[in-house]
């Protein structure tokens, strides 16, 4: 089984859930016996492989490209579309020209679900969202995102000790840029009396050097999972309090290390965690800052990290993805 995995050329430059998605994915097919081969727009000929797997519906144009390719070489493809529906945000900060954009891309996205010959939402939400905006019913096969088992014990970096004396911080683990909300998660932790370590790919300069203007914020760069973990591990909190998300792939490891997390409620992470985490509406004000108090005044949930474990483990939610290639390709 020859798989071609179709992704925006920055997902290592530029990385973020669906880059690690995709690693994870590939991961456990290639153990799995099958050969995947990824491509950043660099193949253009697609006849040795028997089906084409597309990331990513949110940035379309590298995405339309690669079905466009696919359907000359009559492949079958299958999407994951990690989907969510940006037009709140844009109206909500204003962006006219942004939110215009996105309505005049629905066709090519509408386009793209109809041609796949199976869609991986990862969650309930997802499908739903996607059927409401691109006209109905399709293919469908859920495939929940997933986290990895860490390694025992955690290393120790040589940023330990400075972290230690952090301690109790916030972290968000998340590309730095105004859609994820990092200023208000700085400014209200600083309210609070607490400090926030950031991590992750900046991709506003200006927005990230609004939020190291907060004397109470740390970034620690772009870190290794091994890395990811000895913060994730030693935060009181682990906090997604962006404007869109799926089920935040970060939470998933935070609650793993037995940290508690806040989430947006603008996403799925619901239908993950369900009452085990804290939530907050990014539309409202105060809305974070009450999250943030509830979820600190409480005890540690020690069942968040038994969930994931029973739950969401990497192996366990991507069988349904290979038993559906061999379907596909029977």
């Amino acid at each position: 089984m020859r798989i071609l995995f179709c992704i925006r050329g920055d997902y290592l430059t530029n990385f973020a859930g669906d880059s690690r998605q995709l690693l994870k994915t590939a991961d456990y097919l290639r153990k799995k016996g099958v050969s995947v081969t990824v491509n950043c727009g660099e193949i253009t000929d697609y006849k040795n492989f028997d089906l084409v797997h597309l990331f990513n519906l949110t940035r379309i144009t590298e995405t339309y490209h690669f079905f466009k390719t696919a359907q000359k070489f009559h492949k079958p493809i299958v999407i994951t579309p990690i989907y969510r529906d940006l037009q709140k945000y844009y109206r909500y900060i204003g962006d006219r020209q942004a939110a215009s954009l996105w309505n005049c891309d629905r066709a090519y996205r509408r386009e793209i679900i109809k041609g796949c010959q199976m869609v991986y939402p990862s969650s309930l939400l997802e499908k739903n969202a996607l059927e409401k905006d691109h006209g109905g019913e399709f293919p469908c096969c859920l495939v929940y995102n997933g986290t990895s088992k860490p390694e025992e014990p955690f290393n120790s970096p040589d940023f330990y000790s400075k972290l230690i004396s952090l301690k109790p911080y916030l972290f968000c683990a998340a590309r730095i840029c105004p859609r994820k909300n990092q200023l208000e998660l700085c400014k209200v932790a600083g309210q609070l009396g607490l400090h926030v370590v950031l991590a992750g790919t900046i991709n506003s300069r200006s927005y990230f050097e609004q939020c190291l203007g907060c004397s109470n914020v740390h970034y620690y760069g772009v870190l290794d999972e091994n890395s990811l973990r000895t913060v994730y591990a030693n935060a009181v909190l682990h906090v997604l309090c962006g404007f869109a998300e799926t089920s935040g792939l970060a939470n998933l490891e935070a609650g793993l290390c037995g940290t508690d997390i806040v989430s947006t409620s603008e996403g799925c992470a619901a239908e993950y965690f369900g009452d085990l985490s804290g939530y907050c509406n990014p539309y409202r004000q105060d809305d974070l800052k009450r999250a943030l108090l509830s979820a600190l005044s409480g005890s540690r949930q020690p069942s968040l990290k038994q969930h994931i474990e029973a739950h969401f483990f990497w192996e366990n939610c991507l069988f349904p993805l290979l038993e559906s290639y061999q379907k596909l390709l029977k």
